[in-house]
């Protein structure tokens, strides 16, 4: 299992055209215990990536797991190429090649990609309004990417 974690961001500024990842806070994808998630160390063939988006569970609501976590709908993602990687923080991006919307449940499923050299960055934007912020994160898609399903957890508004 792939857990997608995030920290607190500046929410006030989301993805724009001309900077998609100003504003928005970079996540590291951690399996459920906390371990890095093992990516190839070159691309192997095009894949897809099938997930969920949550929120922190509510105050209250027992056990900060999985299944309290409540599930975010209307969330944009977006996938771009990483074209320069001069700094891995703040990578040069090219056009997006997809955009999706988690479902009902939080769920989402983005179409295959072809990998690249330097990788993918997916941003996720939570609906206007919400009060979760939105993140970022690197992956290679490859012909095996979506056996492990991503939770990608968007933190609150401060």
């Amino acid at each position: 299992m792939l857990l997608v974690a995030a920290v607190a961001c500046d929410a006030s500024v989301g993805p724009d055209q001309r900077n998609p990842l100003r504003g928005v806070r970079q996540v590291s994808a951690l399996d459920s215990t906390g371990a890095g998630v093992p990516q190839p160390l070159s691309p192997i063939g095009s894949g897809s990536v099938v997930g969920t988006v949550i929120g922190p569970s509510a105050p209250g609501a027992g056990n900060d797991s999985l299944l309290s976590a409540p599930r975010i709908a209307g969330v944009v993602i977006r996938i771009h190429p990483v074209l320069g990687d001069e700094d891995p923080a703040a990578p040069t991006l090219g056009p997006v090649v997809a955009t999706l919307t988690t479902d009902a449940n939080g769920r989402f499923t983005t179409p295959v990609v072809g990998s690249t050299s330097l990788g993918h960055v997916l941003t996720f934007t939570p609906p206007s309004g919400s009060s979760s912020a939105a993140v970022w994160t690197r992956t290679q898609f490859w012909s095996n990417s979506a056996a492990t399903p991503w939770w990608v957890m968007l933190p609150r508004v401060p």
